[in-house]
C-alpha cells in the first residue's frame, strides 16, 4: 500500500530560488543584515501497522509557532522564528539575527489515513506528527445460494 506519495515534493515557501538567493546576498553584502531565510527542515518518516509519523528537526522554535495544515492529500508544515535585538548603538560588522522560516510539505494518500484525527506534538526542537491509518474491515466470506 502505497501511504506516502514517494515523489514528494519539498516546498520552499520562495519559489524562485534565484531570487532569493540574490536577493538575500545583496543585502547581506550591503547592510550587513540577511534578508528572511528560508529552511527547509530534516525529516524522518516511517509507518507501522497502526500510523504514519513524521519526525521534523525546527530547532529554536516554539510550538505555538508551527502551523500544521492538511488540504486536497497535502500536509504542510510551516514554522517561523523571529530574533529579537534590543536596538543599541554596536557598531556590527557582520549581524545575521533575523527572520528564519521553516516549510515542507508532504503528499499523502488521504484514502489510507483519518485525516481527522492527526495529532501533533513538539519536544525540544523536534515536532512529531502522527496520521492514524484508517482501519480495513475484513469482510467475512459469504456464500450465495443459487436458485
Amino acid at each position: 500500500m502505497n501511504m506516502l506519495i514517494k515523489n514528494n515534493q519539498c516546498v520552499p515557501t520562495n519559489r524562485f530560488w534565484f531570487d532569493d538567493f540574490f536577493t538575500r546576498e545583496v543585502e547581506r553584502l550591503f547592510t550587513g543584515n540577511p534578508a528572511n531565510t528560508s529552511v527547509t527542515p530534516a525529516a524522518n518518516v516511517w509507518e507501522d501497522e497502526k500510523q504514519l509519523s513524521l519526525e521534523l528537526a525546527l530547532p529554536g522554535i516554539k510550538k505555538e509557532d508551527v502551523k500544521i495544515k492538511f488540504d486536497n492529500g497535502v500536509l504542510s508544515i510551516t514554522a517561523e522564528q523571529v530574533k529579537q535585538t534590543e536596538t543599541d548603538n554596536k557598531n556590527y560588522i557582520r549581524k545575521e539575527f533575523g527572520k528564519v522560516s521553516y516549510s515542507r510539505s508532504f503528499k499523502v494518500n488521504e484514502k489510507h489515513f483519518k485525516t481527522d484525527a492527526i495529532t501533533a506534538s513538539m519536544d525540544n526542537g523536534v515536532l512529531m506528527v502522527t496520521l492514524p491509518k484508517q482501519v480495513e474491515e475484513k469482510k467475512e466470506s459469504q456464500y450465495i445460494q443459487v436458485n
